[in-house]
C-alpha cells in the first residue's frame, strides 16, 4: 500500500527534522528552511506488510498540491498557536484525515497546544528531539486509511551482511 502524506506547517516547526529522523534516525538541530517541496518515501513494517508513505514537505501555504491521501499539520508548541491558520487548513483538506501535530514538546518554557475540538482528525504532541510519540502521526493515518483501527507497526527485521570470504592471491 502506498499513500501520499502532506507535510505542511509553521516556519522552523521541525518538519524537516521530524522527516529525517524517521527516515535517517538523524537528529539535526540546526535550521535549514524549506525551499521547495522535499519529496521523501517512508516505510512502516504492520503485521499486515510494508505501509508506504510518500512524504511531501512543503513551505508553500498555497500549495495546490494534489492526489493526497492524507495531511500532517506541524506547529512548535513553544509558539502560540494561530487557529485561524490551522482551522484554514481543516476546513481546506477537510474531506481528508488531517494530523495536528505539536512538536518540539521537549523543550523547556510555557507550552501551547490547539485545542479546539477534532472531528474526523487527530491532535497529538510529538519530540523529533527525544523521539516522543514519533509514529503517531503515520500509526494514525496508516489505520485512517487502511480502515483497520487495530493496526500496530512492528520493528522490522535487521537484515543481516552477507558473509563475504576473502581468498588471498
Amino acid at each position: 500500500m502506498i499513500y501520499n502524506i502532506l507535510l505542511i506547517g509553521y516556519r522552523e516547526s521541525g518538519k524537516t527534522t521530524y522527516i529525517n529522523r524517521l527516515s535517517t534516525g538523524e537528529f539535526n538541530p540546526h535550521y535549514t528552511p524549506t525551499t521547495s517541496n522535499i519529496y521523501n518515501v517512508l516505510d512502516f513494517n504492520t503485521k499486515n506488510g510494508i505501509i508506504k508513505f510518500n512524504v511531501i514537505e512543503t513551505h508553500d501555504y498555497d500549495n495546490n498540491i494534489t492526489n493526497i491521501d492524507g495531511v500532517i499539520l506541524m506547529y512548535d508548541c513553544n509558539f502560540k498557536v494561530n487557529n485561524t491558520y490551522i482551522n484554514y487548513y481543516l476546513n481546506k483538506y477537510k474531506n481528508l484525515p488531517v494530523i495536528v501535530c505539536g512538536n518540539k514538546i521537549d523543550l523547556g518554557g510555557e507550552k501551547y497546544y490547539y485545542e479546539e475540538r477534532l472531528y474526523n482528525n487527530y491532535n497529538v504532541i510529538i519530540s523529533s528531539k527525544s523521539n516522543y510519540h514519533f509514529e503517531k502521526p503515520f500509526l494514525y493515518l496508516a489505520r485512517h486509511l487502511t480502515k483497520d483501527l487495530n493496526l500496530e507497526f512492528i520493528a522490522m527485521e535487521a537484515i543481516e551482511p552477507p558473509v563475504v570470504e576473502y581468498v588471498e592471491e
